[in-house]
């Protein structure tokens, strides 16, 4: 059975994006919000994102950390916005890349869709 591998890869405006709807969601109730400053690096722990941001209301201010899992689980979500499907059952990893990020996703036909029916 076939194996499959995809790369998508994310400017850093589209990882910001994907980032601030994924607070709004989660850290903010579903309120908008403006995103004053944004960071992101790679260290030993993988890729984190920093965003300092407010409600759009002038609300308070707050520095919110997010790891590679909340990063990825970001950028899956924005995949999902933008029509792109993104199977659940693949193993997904974060990569660097020049401009920004890369979302890997690989899988094994075999371990999700069985063996093949015999004489194929």
């Amino acid at each position: 059975m076939p194996l499959e591998f995809r790369k998508i890869m994310f400017s850093e405006s589209e990882v910001r994006m994907a980032l601030t709807h994924y607070c709004e969601r989660h850290h903010f109730d579903g309120k908008q919000i403006m995103v004053n400053d944004f960071k992101q690096a790679w260290g030993d722990t993988g890729f984190t994102a920093t965003l300092a941001c407010q409600e759009s209301e002038g609300g308070n201010k707050r520095k919110i950390r997010l790891g590679s899992t909340e990063v990825a689980a970001a950028l899956i979500s924005y995949c999902h916005e933008n029509g792109a499907k993104i199977p659940h059952y693949a193993e997904k990893a974060l990569e660097q890349t020049e401009k920004g990020v890369a979302l890997m996703l690989h899988h094994d036909w075999q371990d999700h869709f069985g063996s093949p029916p015999p004489g194929i």
